[in-house]
């Protein structure tokens, strides 16, 4: 039934939250009266899943509204964090909201939240910035106007759905259509936060055919639009010339980009060269050994500093010994999920390049290579070695394949070890996952030395 969400009862497999649902036009929020006095609603979603796709879909199942998240506030007094949003269109006004009303904000969240939180989103629904640039009512709409007139979308042909990815006070995902099934792709980040917005335009430039076509951008926003791609790598199981294809595109996408290095390093890509790669090891090693120490489950290998201190030069040897080979930096993802390789009419392309960088090719197929099953690796290998064969001789693109799982652990590490705060002390999901990387490391060099050679 549409009220089991609104459930108070702990269960690990839920992510539970308190929605501040507001109708921008009046200024009113969304208030639950199932419990007699009105009370944010809360919702309930599965854990492990993007939260703003689910979200929405839940509020739309409860109340018959189509909901814009706008951002999550983190609770200072609950365990339930708080979801903000505002209405976008409202499809059902009459059984289901017997169950909820529309209520002033001020009567209905003062007596639900903190001082700290009151203080926050009473700012946040007085028109002032939570976050970033985007995250204000009325954005949203802004945004949908902006689209029309970029797509020349008329009035009778307006946005009819908005199916939201994700969401954060500085960063959207949005899938939107027309009421002519015509669809297109919107994603917007703050400028000052993420270099993601001036890189994709950047590649969208330079390397057309290998990202979706932009159709209008917006500097003050970070926002893109595209044209929608088509379904995702991961949307089903990939049939062996998909799976050829998309490897054998990705090299030639890394190819395009070795002229252009110095340009994508200045435009905000990151620096994994091996070189960098390797002088970050060793300053990773106080934190290792502090995971290790606080490890409190046995059966599990615990690394001492000694053995700690081996898994460093190993992977420092490593980071050596791959950059004698004399494979070139190319452009890389560095967060290459299969759901970011979408299909296109001239082969598939490559999104979401937040995270990217300048640095040894090969770490890119290794992200993709850990994601398919083992009746797959074959014919990425095949596409993979049907471009690099151009550039490399065998024997390289053999040793290239041993030492890469190491050193894509590696950074990992690294990457994970700047994204820490310096001065706060670690928490326990933090030091498991230094934890995990740690063993992880000491596979992948184990295996180093009985290597498998990846042909096809």
């Amino acid at each position: 039934m549409w009220w089991c969400s609104l459930i108070d009862c702990f269960n690990p497999q839920k992510e539970c939250y308190r929605l501040v649902l507001v109708n921008a036009r009046d200024g009113l929020v969304l208030a639950d009266v199932t419990g007699g006095a009105p009370r944010l609603p809360r919702l309930s979603i599965p854990r492990w899943s993007r939260p703003a796709k689910q979200i929405q879909a839940e509020i739309e199942r409860c109340w018959g509204i189509r909901a814009f998240i706008l951002d999550t506030v983190e609770s200072s007094s609950e365990n339930t964090n708080i979801i903000l949003a505002e209405v976008l269109f409202q499809f059902d006004s009459g059984d289901v909201l017997r169950k909820a009303k529309w209520a002033e904000p001020e009567v209905l969240i003062r007596s639900s939240l903190s001082e700290e939180e009151w203080l926050l989103l009473n700012r946040f629904l007085h028109g002032g910035n939570r976050g970033g640039p985007l995250s204000r009512l009325g954005w949203i709409h802004e945004a949908l106007g902006w689209v029309g007139r970029a797509a020349s979308i008329t009035p009778h042909d307006e946005v009819c759905e908005v199916q939201q990815w994700n969401a954060s006070s500085n960063a959207f995902l949005l899938r939107l259509s027309s009421q002519k099934g015509t669809s297109f792709w919107l994603k917007a980040v703050d400028p000052g936060e993420s270099a993601e917005y001036r890189i994709t335009l950047i590649l969208g430039s330079v390397f057309s055919g290998y990202l979706p076509k932009v159709i209008a951008s917006h500097d003050e926003w970070g926002a893109w639009l595209t044209e929608d791609g088509g379904p995702s790598a991961d949307d089903g199981l990939m049939e062996t010339k998909a799976i050829r294809t998309m490897s054998r595109r990705l090299a030639e996408l890394q190819g395009a980009s070795m002229p252009h290095l110095e340009m994508l390093l200045n435009c905000g890509c990151s620096n994994w060269r091996l070189e960098h790669v390797r002088n970050r090891i060793a300053p990773a090693l106080p934190l290792l050994e502090e995971a290790m120490a606080a490890q409190d489950l046995h059966g599990l290998p615990q690394f001492g500093r000694r053995r700690l201190e081996d898994l460093c030069e190993a992977t420092e040897e490593a980071c050596y010994r791959l950059d004698t080979i004399g494979i070139p930096d190319t452009l890389i993802h560095n967060d290459l999920q299969l759901e970011n390789v979408i299909g296109g009419t001239a082969g598939c392309h490559f999104i979401d390049w937040d995270q990217a960088g300048i640095g040894n090719p090969f770490l890119a197929f290794e992200q993709l290579r850990v994601q398919l099953p083992e009746s797959g690796t074959a014919s990425l290998v095949s596409g993979y070695r049907s471009w690099w064969a151009r550039v490399l001789r065998p024997e390289a693109i053999d040793a290239g394949f041993a030492l890469i799982p190491t050193i894509a652990i590696a950074v990992q590490l690294c990457s994970y070890t700047a994204s820490l705060p310096v001065v706060a002390t670690l928490r326990g999901l933090e030091l498991r996952h230094l934890r995990s990387l740690a063993r992880q490391l000491d596979t992948a060099l184990q295996l180093i030395k009985r290597p498998k050679r990846r042909s096809a």
